[in-house]
């Protein structure tokens, strides 16, 4: 599953929000009994960038770039989530749900 976060016009997000929101997916997705591949957050605007990787829930996220950024509506941030034994009906409910959750 792929999926892009658009920050309403006049807000940002932190890209440890992001990251916080990877490790959610993660932990729902393992608590329905799914196997986690790779979850990954990207977010760049002008130079500046971050990237996360999530490849368990109980696993400490890697990430490159600076985590303490903030991104707003004009940034690209791009989310992906690689997932076994989960439906894709499943899986889009999850990721709903832990992007909603900040």
């Amino acid at each position: 599953m792929s999926m892009r976060i658009h920050p309403a016009d006049g807000t940002t997000i932190a890209f440890a929000d992001i990251i916080a929101m990877l490790q959610r997916i993660a932990r729902a997705a393992e608590d329905v009994g799914g196997i986690v591949g790779h979850i990954k957050g990207f977010a760049k605007q002008g130079d500046a960038f971050a990237h996360a990787s999530v490849t368990a829930a109980d696993l400490a996220p890697t990430t490159e770039g600076d985590p303490a950024l903030a991104f707003d509506a004009t940034a690209d941030i791009q989310l992906a989530a690689i997932v076994l034994l989960v439906s894709q009906a499943d899986l889009l409910a999850l990721c709903k749900e832990a992007l909603a959750t900040r």
